[in-house]
């Protein structure tokens, strides 16, 4: 007997979230690479540097 898997609304709309946060990071990710690159103070091109890891390993989750 063939069962047809039923996907709810509320499962479409997690994965629909679930893209689009992963999309926004990865957004992010590159807006602070590129900031750190063009940043001259070491204390701030630092925290930028940070948060795109941060915001890379949002990613892969």
């Amino acid at each position: 007997m063939l069962t047809i898997p039923v996907i709810s609304s509320r499962d479409k709309t997690d994965k629909a979230n679930a893209l689009e946060a992963r999309a926004t990071a990865k957004s992010m990710t590159t807006e602070n690479f590129f900031s750190a690159l063009m940043t001259k103070n070491l204390n701030v091109r630092h925290a930028h540097l940070q948060m795109t890891l941060q915001q890379a390993l949002f990613q892969e989750k």
